[in-house]
Formats: structure tokens, C-alpha cells, sequence
């Protein structure tokens, strides 16, 4: 029989399958099992099929070792099952994915063809924290030009498609999962660097790390913008998804360990934070871009620029158009102006000449019913 590492990835095999290779037995009360060396009885018959990953071995003679296994899918019930029932589909080694890229890192997607749109069953078993996020059924807007963070790791069912990752953008942080082969984790710091170096005064940004803002770092205004001191937040950190304008940043010459600092005003405020370079995101404007609104299409994330054009009471078109998104649905108040959102369902209004769309927060499940005119389309990049 065959011998496993801890680690392993198996499956349980099919009952009429080690039926064959080993014969079967009926006991006193009629139950047909497996016969020896296999431990398998008719009560783990439910079990054939199942996938998991190997937790401890007890090997109690020179064949047959004793696995116990952490099942893929939520299981209360704990079998210990040698090593004849099972059949490997991943190798402990094979396992491990790409050893270069690691949960925390910084990636770029190098092609969509690898993005999993509907497998939210693996979300559900490795990642259910991120599963409110997960891009179910559509791609980024963009693809190589955009940083995403490594969340999650772990098989795919089928060992033929290797190892899958969860990643989160760094911007919108909705989640995709891509196998291996989509993503290149870029690891010369220098070209990563110069790439945000390149953020020029006056580019519209989304803060999407508000650890990496110094709220009471005033010594660099001084040194560095001075007429901003009055706006400067001292001893405030401003939201993730905030959206401001770049009005000032560190010289080259005094970049140091941490990187260029950047004076950040908020767009609505007017309010100055300073942050490090790996605190934001770049947002291209493109109001002229996208002024025509029949381009927006369920998937796209939009930024509401009308907030009265929200429907607080029109529960019959969400049961009716995105019954699925009822119970998210916000009537007593309205989405914040500026923020960034994702189109989640798009019909007309039914009665008035209007297209409405269902709107879903990216940093919550909060949903809101707008008009065509209170929205429109963003297109990010880092």
C-alpha cells in the first residue's frame, strides 16, 4: 500500500473501487465491509469522495499507517482511517505552492485567464472572513497595473491545477482567487519604488492603509510644505478609502528607510495627513472618460457623486431585479458622497425613463438603490 507524509493531500477512495482490490465481508447483522487490510466499515461510506489533508501518522506495522485527517469542508465527525482507503491527489511538497510568494505579499496579476469567478466553495473552507468580499463572477478592471495583497492560500480540490491564492486590491479590497500561474509577486524593490516615486501633486488618491499615516509628524511639514501647517490633522488618522490629492512630498535626496512621504489634503475636508508611499493607492480621474453612463455594467466600481439620486423606499425593484441583496439593502440613510462602490445589479426604474443601479460598499455589506445620474464609473490603478 501506499505510505503518506504529514501534509498530504488525499482523498477517500470509492467504495466499489477498494471493494474490488480487497473484497468485502457481511457481519452478523447483515452490514457489508471491507475486508482486511483496509479498515473501512459501511457506516464511513458517506466519507468516500471526501478530500482533507493529513494532521498526524501512526504507523502500527511496516504497511499500514493510521491517518488522521482536517477535512476540506466543516466536518463535526473525526475518523481515523489508514492508509489503503485514501489515494494522494497533492503531494506534501506540492503543497506548498510557489515557496516565493507567502501570505502578506504584494502581487500583480499577469493573466485573468487563471482568475476563479465562481468557486466560492473554496473561499467558504479557507477564507470565510474574506468571503463578503470575494469578486463572484466578474474580473478586475485591470490587470497588471494593479497591487494586490496575498490573503489566503491553500489547494484546489483537483490536484491538476495546483495551488490557488486569494488576493485582495489594494485599493476597491475586493477579492479574487487566481492560481498560481496569474500572479508575479514583484520583487525588485528598486522598480517598485520608482513606480511610486512617479505620483505627481495633484493626483486624486484612495488611503488604503491608515497605519501607515504620521499624524503628529509636523517637523516634516515644516520642512517640507509650510504653507499647509494650518490644514495639517495633527494627532488625526483619516479612514481607509478616503479619497484626497497629493499636495506635497518628500525630496528625493531625503527619501530614507521607510520611503517618500507624501502630504495627502482630503478631498472633502480639506484636512493635510502625511503618509508613507505604501499607505495609498492611485486613482486615475476619469470624468471625462466615463461621462457616459450606459457604459457602467454590473461589476464596475463607481463613485457616488449624487447621493439625493438614492431610492429609500423602492423595496420592489430590489425584490424583484436583486432579491439576493434585500436584506443588505439601506433605506434610512443615504451612501456617503465620494466613496468608492461596486454595481452589484443594474435594471430600469419601471415606471420613470431612468436606469437605476444596485450599489454594494467596498468596505462593508451596506447596499444602496441610485439613479444613473448619482454614480459614476472609476477606473483604478496603482
Amino acid at each position: 500500500m501506499q505510505t503518506f507524509k504529514v501534509g498530504d493531500k488525499i482523498r477517500v477512495r470509492q467504495w466499489d473501487d477498494m471493494a474490488k482490490e480487497y473484497g468485502t465481508y457481511t457481519d452478523a447483522t447483515g452490514k457489508e465491509h471491507i475486508c482486511y487490510p483496509s479498515s473501512f466499515v459501511q457506516g464511513m461510506k458517506y466519507l468516500c469522495g471526501r478530500t482533507g489533508t493529513i494532521t498526524s501518522i501512526d504507523q502500527s506495522c511496516e504497511d499500514i499507517q493510521w491517518l488522521q485527517i482536517e477535512w476540506d469542508k466543516s466536518m463535526k465527525e473525526h475518523w481515523v482511517i489508514d492508509n489503503g482507503s485514501v489515494e494522494l491527489i497533492q503531494s506534501e511538497e506540492t503543497c506548498k505552492g510557489n515557496k516565493d510568494i507567502s501570505i502578506g505579499d504584494t502581487v500583480y496579476i499577469i493573466d485573468d485567464e487563471y482568475i476563479y469567478r465562481s468557486y466560492a466553495d473554496w473561499v467558504m473552507a479557507y477564507a470565510p472572513k474574506y468571503a463578503a468580499y470575494y469578486a463572484f463572477s466578474h474580473l478586475p478592471d485591470s490587470k497588471n497595473d494593479v497591487a494586490f495583497t496575498v490573503v489566503a492560500i491553500a489547494p484546489h480540490e483537483q490536484s491538476f491545477f495546483g495551488m490557488l491564492y486569494l488576493i485582495r486590491s489594494q485599493c476597491t479590497r475586493a477579492c479574487y482567487l487566481v492560481q498560481e500561474k496569474g500572479i508575479e509577486k514583484k520583487n525588485n524593490t528598486a522598480e517598485t519604488d520608482s513606480k511610486k516615486l512617479d505620483i505627481d501633486e495633484g493626483a486624486c488618491v484612495c488611503i488604503t492603509d491608515s497605519s501607515k499615516v504620521y499624524p503628529k509628524f509636523s517637523q516634516w511639514i515644516k520642512d517640507n510644505a509650510p504653507e499647509y501647517a494650518e490644514q495639517f490633522a495633527y494627532g488625526q488618522i483619516p479612514k481607509e478609502g478616503t479619497h484626497c490629492y497629493v499636495v506635497a512630498k518628500t525630496k528625493p535626496t531625503l527619501t530614507g528607510l521607510y520611503g517618500r512621504l507624501y502630504l495627502l489634503r482630503d478631498r472633502d475636508t480639506n484636512a493635510c495627513y502625511i503618509v508613507r508611499e505604501k499607505g495609498f493607492a492611485f486613482m486615475v480621474d476619469t470624468t471625462a472618460a466615463y461621462d457616459n453612463n450606459s457604459k457602467i455594467c454590473v461589476g464596475d466600481m463607481v463613485e457616488v457623486v449624487d447621493n439625493q439620486q438614492t431610492y429609500p423606499n423602492y423595496s420592489d425593484w430590489v425584490l424583484f431585479h436583486a432579491p439576493e441583496y434585500a436584506h443588505r439593502v439601506i433605506y434610512e440613510k443615504e451612501p456617503v458622497n465620494q466613496n468608492t462602490y461596486e454595481v452589484v445589479a443594474k435594471a430600469p426604474h419601471g415606471v420613470r425613463n431612468a436606469m437605476l443601479y444596485l450599489i454594494k460598499s467596498v468596505y462593508s455589506n451596506e447596499c444602496y438603490l441610485i439613479d444613473e445620474k448619482g454614480i459614476r464609473k472609476l477606473k483604478v490603478r496603482i
